[in-house]
């Protein structure tokens, strides 16, 4: 299981790191987790 930080998902969703962050806390991307106050891991 690969983990990714907000930017390298961001890039690969092409989308912002800020929403990736905003998404993250709304639970709105499946498979992430929370890591850190602004960002969070999208595991893969």
């Amino acid at each position: 299981m690969e983990q990714l930080t907000s930017e390298e998902t961001a890039q690969k969703k092409d989308i912002s790191a800020r929403r990736v962050t905003d998404l993250c806390k709304e639970g709105r991307i499946e498979g992430t987790i929370q890591v850190a106050k602004d960002s969070c891991n999208d595991k893969i």
